[in-house]
């Protein structure tokens, strides 16, 4: 696919977090704007939601005496199912922006950072669709992307 919508681009890179969606993230326990796993599991029944979850959950370090957590965002991006809030799109942007820190349980990166960078990837996403939809008559072509990481994320929805 050369060419795709600039609506369908937005839904499939950004995805959409519906009220229903919003309403659970209200309704689950967060301790600090983190919950576990388990917790995610017993509020989503959707498999493919829980597998994500499951993903989303390995890109920081077990909790001792807690086990996986998600973070308030982490579950918003799995419930948004866009494909720059997926784990392994996540995953690859974060190796590359923060090395292994992530994962490594005596690392720490400061939340502020990582939430940082992660608005500064919706931004991006965000200014593709705008050029789009001002420059190309609500197409998005792989012209729109400005470096080699665009085109990553072009890639990534086809």
């Amino acid at each position: 696919m050369k060419y795709i919508s600039v609506e369908e681009f937005a839904k499939k890179t950004l995805g959409v977090l519906d009220d229903k969606s919003k309403e659970l993230i209200s309704n689950m326990n967060f301790n600090s704007d983190v919950t576990t796993l388990k917790e995610f599991c017993k509020q989503v029944t959707d498999k493919e939601l829980r597998k994500q979850a499951a993903q989303m959950s390995k890109l920081q370090p077990v909790q001792a005496g807690i086990g996986r957590v998600l973070t308030k965002q982490q579950v918003a991006d799995v419930l948004q199912k866009g494909s720059i809030h997926s784990p392994e799109f996540m995953n690859s942007i974060y190796k590359e922006k923060f090395g292994t820190a992530l994962t490594d349980k005596f690392k720490f990166i400061p939340m502020k950072k990582i939430t940082s960078f992660h608005k500064d990837i919706d931004k991006y996403v965000q200014s593709v669709i705008d050029t789009a939809k001002t420059k190309n008559n609500g197409i998005v072509d792989k012209a729109d992307h400005l470096d080699n990481s665009a085109n990553q994320l072009y890639f990534t929805i086809e």
